[in-house]
């Protein structure tokens, strides 16, 4: 993937391998540092741009896809290709960013639970597929 461009983004080549006993300066192959960015500005990289989100609420699960929020609520996304994800849980994501009938996605290629977040109900003045299941998220 290429993340030219995105923020916190540096292309590097590995010049450090072991050889016996010596360290040799043969270059294996690049790599990317892939950069973690919050949801707001996850909206504006473009499709195929790969981002990393941390310490994310989980707050849908249904059947093709995930709800993602800022703890503080200030911005949310779309998440596919996520599995295993439960709603109030605190999650990294890694994956790259899509536009899917106008909304802004990230598919998922990784994902690691840290634990429980503070559980976060639906608002519901989103998309009519938010309103259609209300029990995704219970009042506290």
């Amino acid at each position: 993937m290429d993340t030219t461009g995105l923020p916190g983004s540096h292309g590097y080549l590995v010049r450090a391998t072991w050889v016996g006993d010596a360290l040799s300066d043969a270059s294996d192959a690049p790599f990317s540092i892939i950069p973690t960015i919050d949801i707001a500005a996850a909206k504006s990289v473009a499709d195929e741009g790969l981002i990393k989100l941390a310490g994310k609420v989980v707050t849908c699960t249904v059947e093709g896809y995930t709800y993602v929020e800022e703890p503080n609520r200030r911005a949310g996304i779309r998440v596919t290709s996520a599995q295993g994800l439960t709603t109030s849980a605190l999650v990294d994501i890694m994956g790259m960013m899509s536009t899917v009938d106008g909304e802004r996605v990230l598919i998922a290629e990784t994902t690691e639970t840290l634990g429980t977040g503070a559980q976060i109900c639906l608002m519901r003045s989103g998309p009519a597929h938010w309103q259609a299941r209300p029990s995704a998220c219970k009042m506290l």
